[in-house]
């Protein structure tokens, strides 16, 4: 599966995770856990 974000196509393995972690930012993380349905509060980014 492939997703984008900012105009850049990222690739993710079977089980959804980054298949390349040089690959991870902010901004992905944030697509992820919106395609999760997930909110990332003030406590997910400190753990970030």
């Amino acid at each position: 599966m492939s997703f984008d974000v900012n105009g850049r196509s990222y690739e993710t393995d079977e089980e959804g995770y980054l298949a390349d972690l040089s690959d991870w930012s902010s901004d992905v993380a944030g697509h992820m856990a919106e395609l999760d349905d997930c909110d990332l509060t003030d406590n997910h980014w400190e753990e970030i």
